[in-house]
C-alpha cells in the first residue's frame, strides 16, 4: 500500500495586490488608529507627508498575522509582514522628496480566523536625516528584492543603518526564498547561521520563525530527528510569546517528523494538540490539515477505528472548502485502513471516491496512486489479473489522459448538483448517460450507484431494483443494503408498507452480517452507525396504522427494531467474537431479567419527523409518540443552556447583571424542564409512580439529566434493555471480589495549584487541553468511601495518579469494584467516542492523554 505522506505547513505573510474597496481613512501623527480586522480583510489609511520628510509606521495585531504595504499612486515604496507571525509588529519606513498623499494598506493574511484588534500608528514623521534616508532606501530595496543576493544586500544595508526590524524581516524572507526554491540545504545553513543574530535581537517570535524554517528544511532533507529538535526549540519560544497559530503549525510538522520516525504516540499527541488549537482559531483549512495528521497518527499507532473516524470527520471539511484534492487524500488513506481490516467493499468505495475526486481535479499522479491501492485490494482477494490490470492502468496514465469512467462519475456528480439546485428536468438525461458510459466500461458497482441515484431522484422503484440486483451480482454488500433501504423508503412514501418492511428486513441482516464478518469490533460500531437510517425507517414503517396486521404486534416489532439499533454495537463488545452478533432480548426476557415489580423501563428512539417511546413493566407494554429529532434538540438546547448558566463567566459582567441573567435562566429551566417532562414522560407518568425507572435514551436525549425532570423515583440509564439482560447473564457466574479501586480528583489543567511551577507548567496552558473544573468534593467522597472498607482491600489513586495508566494497570489486579469520580465526555452522534476524563496534565503541567474513549479503552 502507498506509504503515508506527511504535511508541511509554512508560516509566512503573502502580499495580496488587489485593492480593497472603500475610502481611505486619514491617519495622523498624534492619533493612532485601532480597529478590528477579520481574516483576509484589509483596511486602507491615507497619510499626508511634506517634501523631504521621513515616515516610520508601526502596525501590530494581537493574535493576527499582518501584511502591510505603503504606496504612492499605486507604486509600492515599502512592504512588510508582522515580524515573527501572530502578535508581531510590522514596521515600515520611507523618505519622500516631494509632498504626497500616501496609502497604507493593512491586510490579515489568514484565510480564516476570528476578528482581531489592530493598532496602526505613525511612530515618526520628521525632516529626514542622512540616516533616515539610508534606512528608507533599504526598505524600498526590500520591497523589490526577489533573489537571495538582493535580500543579502538589504540585510547589509539595514545592518549598517541599525534597522534591526528590517534586518530580521530580510533574514526570514531570504530563508523562505531558498526554501520555496527547493534549496533546502542552503536554507537550513542560512537559518542556522542567522540564529545567533536572532538571539541577539531578543525577539522570541523572530527566533522561533527561524527555528521553524530550519525544521521544515530538515524534514525535506529527511533529517527528521534533527527537525524534531528544531521544532521543539521553536515551540518553547512560541509558547512563551503566546502564538497559538504558530504553535499549532509547529506541532503538526513535529507530528509529521515523529510519524516518519515511527514514534506514533508522540506523533498522535502532537497532532491532537494541534487540532485542539486549530478548532479555537476559526481556521477550517488548517483544522482540516490537523485532522488529517491526527488520522495518520492513529494509523501509525494501530488505532484503526479512531483513524477512520478522523478521515470521516475531515472529508466534510475539505468539501466545504471546495478542496477536492485533499478530500481525495482522505478517501484514499481511509481506503487503505479499511483494506487492512479486511473491509474490502468499503475500501473499494473509499478508493472510488478518491479516484472520482482526483479525476475531477485532473490529479493524474493521485489517480495513479489510488489505482495502485485498488490493485493491492485485488491482490488481497487473490484476483491477480485484476491487480495487474490496475497496475498497468496506473503506469499508463499520461498527464492529459481522460477516462470514460471519469466522465460517468462526473455526470453523476453534475446530476446530483443540479438536483439540489432545483434543475431536476436535466437530471434524468445525465444519469442515464452516466449509466451507458459505466456499462461500456463494465463498472457495475458504479452503475449500481447511478441506478440508485436515478431511482431515488425519479421515485422509480424499478431503477432502484436494478441497483439492488447489480450490487448483489458484484458482491457489493454495503451497496446492496443501501439500495434496499432506498427502495424501502420509496415504497414507504408510496404507502406500500408491507413491501417497505420486507426490503428493510432484507437490508438489516446484510448490515449486521457484514459487520459481524469484520475482524475489528470497533469497525462494526462504525459500520452500524452509518446504517442507522435503516433502523429508523423500519420503526417508522412499523408504527404506521396501515402496517398493523391481524396476527402481528407491530408496536412490539417496532420496540424490537429499536433494541436492535441500540443494542447491537454494545452486545458485540460483551463477548460476541468475530463472525457473530449478540442476541437481542425478547420482551419476556426483559421482564424477567431486567425488571421486577418495582422497576419499569422507558425506551426512546429519535426519528427525523417524529420520535417514539415505549413503556415496559411486568404487566404493561405500550408505545407513545414524540416530536421529531429537531424539535427535541431545540428544546434540549434551551434546557441545557439554562442548566449550565452558572458555569458561564461573562467578562465585564456586573454582579447585578449576572444575578438577573441567572434569575432568567432559572425561570427558563423551570419552563423547559416542565416541557421536557411533559413531552418525554407525560404519556406514562401515572404508570411510573415511585418505581425505579430504567431509561434507554437516544441521540440528544443523552444530554438530558432525567433527575431534573421532576421524577421522584430512582433513575438508571442503560444503553439498552438487551445489553442489561446480557450483562446480568454474564455477571451471574462471577464470584464477588471485595477489593476496591478508587480514582478521584484528577488534575485537568496546568493552572491547577497542584501543578508544580516549571517551564513546562507555564507553557502547557489551558488552551492546549480541554477545560474541565476541578472536582474538589470527589476527594472527600473518595476518602469517605475508603474509610468504610478494610485498608488491605482498598486502593486510592488521587490527583495525578487518577490516570488512564493507573486504571489499565489495575485491570488485571484483582479489583472487584472500581469507583471513578471524574468528568465524562459524550458524543451523541458517535457514542463509541464518548469516554471518561481522568488527569489531563502531568506534575510539570505537560498535557497527558487522559480521556478514555469507549472505542479504544473501555
Amino acid at each position: 500500500m502507498s506509504k503515508g505522506g506527511f504535511l508541511i505547513l509554512v508560516i509566512a505573510g503573502f502580499l495580496q495586490v488587489g485593492l480593497p474597496a472603500g475610502t481611505p481613512e486619514l491617519l495622523e501623527r498624534q492619533s493612532p488608529a485601532t480597529f478590528s480586522l477579520a481574516a483576509n480583510e484589509a483596511r486602507i489609511f491615507e497619510i499626508r507627508v511634506n517634501a523631504g520628510e521621513y515616515l516610520r509606521l508601526s502596525v501590530q495585531g494581537e493574535g493576527a498575522t499582518l501584511s502591510c504595504l505603503l504606496r504612492v499612486l499605486g507604486s509600492r515604496i515599502a512592504q512588510e509582514s508582522s515580524l515573527g507571525g501572530t502578535g508581531g509588529t510590522a514596521t515600515l519606513a520611507a523618505y519622500f522628496e516631494e509632498a504626497a498623499k500616501v496609502e497604507l494598506e493593512i491586510r490579515r493574511t489568514e484565510k480564516s480566523a476570528a476578528p482581531a484588534a489592530i493598532r496602526a500608528e505613525i511612530a515618526a514623521q520628521r525632516q529626514a536625516t542622512t540616516s533616515d534616508i539610508a534606512e528608507a532606501s533599504a526598505y524600498r530595496a526590500f520591497t523589490s528584492a526577489k533573489t537571495p543576493d538582493e535580500l543579502d544586500a538589504v540585510i547589509r544595508s539595514a545592518t549598517d543603518v541599525g534597522a534591526t526590524e528590517l534586518t530580521a524581516a530580510a533574514v526570514l524572507a531570504e530563508v523562505r526564498k531558498l526554501f520555496g526554491a527547493g534549496q533546502y540545504q542552503a536554507g537550513l545553513d542560512l537559518a542556522e547561521t542567522r540564529l545567533a543574530f536572532a538571539r541577539g535581537f531578543s525577539s522570541p517570535r523572530f527566533e522561533a520563525q527561524l527555528l521553524y524554517l530550519a525544521g521544515l528544511c530538515e524534514i525535506l532533507l529527511e533529517h527528521n530527528a534533527e527537525a524534531v529538535r528544531h521544532f521543539a526549540d521553536a515551540l518553547v519560544l512560541q509558547r512563551t510569546a503566546n502564538q497559538p497559530y504558530e504553535i499549532a503549525a509547529t506541532l503538526q510538522n513535529m507530528a509529521a517528523a515523529h510519524l516518519v520516525l515511527g514514534q506514533c504516540s508522540d506523533s498522535l499527541h502532537e497532532a491532537e494538540e494541534a487540532l485542539a488549537l486549530r478548532r479555537t482559531q476559526a481556521d477550517l483549512q488548517h483544522e482540516a490539515f490537523s485532522q488529517l495528521a491526527v488520522a495518520k497518527a492513529h494509523v501509525c499507532a494501530g488505532q484503526a477505528q479512531a483513524a477512520l473516524d478522523g478521515y470521516r470527520a475531515v472529508i466534510p471539511l475539505w468539501r466545504s472548502l471546495h478542496d477536492a484534492r485533499n478530500e481525495a487524500v482522505a478517501w484514499n488513506d481511509m481506503g487503505i485502513v479499511l483494506a487492512s481490516l479486511g473491509a474490502f467493499d468499503e475500501a473499494r468505495a473509499a478508493h472510488a471516491s478518491a479516484l472520482r475526486l482526483r479525476e475531477a481535479s485532473a490529479d493524474d499522479a493521485g489517480r495513479a496512486e489510488t489505482l495502485v491501492n485498488t490493485g493491492l485490494l485485488h491482490l488481497l482477494t487473490h484476483d491477480y489479473s485484476g491487480a495487474l490490470a490496475d497496475y498497468e492502468k496506473a503506469l499508463a496514465i499520461p498527464p492529459s489522459r481522460e477516462y470514460q469512467r471519469r466522465l460517468g462519475y462526473a455526470l453523476e456528480s453534475k446530476a446530483e448538483a443540479l438536483f439540489h439546485l432545483g434543475r431536476r428536468t436535466e437530471v434524468n438525461a445525465l444519469l442515464r448517460r452516466s449509466v451507458e458510459i459505466l456499462q461500456e466500461v463494465g463498472d457495475r458497482s458504479g452503475e449500481a450507484f447511478t441506478w440508485r441515484m436515478l431511482g431515488e431522484y425519479e421515485s422509480s422503484t424499478a431503477d432502484v431494483d436494478r441497483a439492488v440486483a447489480l450490487a448483489e451480482a458484484v458482491g457489493d454488500r454495503p451497496s446492496e443494503a443501501v439500495s434496499l433501504t432506498t427502495l424501502a423508503r420509496l415504497l414507504y412514501r408510496a404507502r406500500d408498507l408491507d413491501a417497505a418492511r420486507r426490503n428493510l428486513e432484507r437490508a438489516l441482516p446484510i448490515i449486521e452480517s457484514t459487520r459481524a464478518d469484520l475482524s475489528n469490533p470497533q469497525l462494526r460500531v462504525s459500520f452500524l452507525s452509518a446504517r442507522c437510517d435503516a433502523y429508523e425507517l423500519l420503526v417508522e414503517v412499523l408504527t404506521q396504522p396501515g402496517a398493523r396486521g391481524e396476527h402481528r404486534d407491530m408496536d412490539l416489532e417496532a420496540f424490537t427494531a429499536s433494541e436492535r439499533a441500540h443494542a447491537r454495537a454494545l452486545l458485540d463488545e460483551i463477548g460476541a467474537g468475530p463472525g457473530s452478533v449478540g442476541e437481542v432480548a425478547g420482551l419476556d426476557a426483559i421482564r424477567s431479567e431486567a425488571l421486577d415489580a418495582h422497576t419499569t423501563l422507558v425506551e426512546y428512539f429519535l426519528g427525523e419527523e417524529r420520535s417514539w417511546g415505549w413503556f415496559v413493566s411486568q404487566d404493561a407494554f405500550e408505545r407513545f409518540d414524540l416530536p421529531g429529532r429537531r424539535v427535541l434538540e431545540t428544546l434540549i438546547r434551551r434546557f441545557r443552556s439554562s442548566l449550565t448558566a452558572r458555569d458561564i463567566r461573562n467578562p465585564g459582567e456586573s454582579p447585578d447583571s449576572r444575578a438577573m441573567r441567572l434569575r432568567n435562566a432559572d425561570a427558563e429551566m423551570a419552563r423547559t424542564s416542565l416541557e421536557l417532562s411533559r413531552v418525554l414522560l407525560g404519556p406514562v407518568a401515572d404508570r411510573i409512580g415511585s418505581n425505579r425507572l430504567l431509561v434507554v435514551d437516544d441521540g440528544s436525549l443523552r444530554l438530558v439529566p432525567f433527575a431534573e425532570l421532576g421524577v421522584k423515583s430512582e433513575i438508571v440509564l442503560v444503553p439498552s434493555a438487551s445489553v442489561l439482560v446480557q450483562s446480568r447473564r454474564a455477571s451471574s457466574s462471577l464470584s464477588w471480589n471485595p477489593n476496591l479501586l478508587i480514582l478521584a480528583d484528577p488534575v485537568f489543567r496546568a493552572a491547577d495549584p497542584r501543578v508544580r511551577w516549571s517551564v513546562r507548567a507555564t507553557v502547557a496552558n489551558a488552551e492546549l487541553v480541554p477545560s474541565f473544573p476541578r472536582l474538589v468534593q470527589s476527594r472527600k467522597e473518595a476518602d469517605a468511601i475508603a474509610s468504610m472498607v478494610p485498608g488491605n482491600r482498598v486502593e486510592e489513586r488521587l490527583g495525578f495518579d487518577a490516570s488512564p495508566s493507573a486504571l489499565r494497570a489495575a485491570a488485571g489486579s484483582g479489583f472487584g469494584a472500581i469507583h471513578i469520580a471524574a468528568h465524562a465526555v459524550l458524543d451523541s452522534r458517535r457514542p463509541e467516542m464518548s469516554g471518561i476524563v481522568l488527569s489531563l496534565v502531568d506534575p510539570g503541567g505537560a498535557p497527558e492523554r487522559g480521556i478514555l474513549r469507549l472505542s479504544r479503552n473501555l
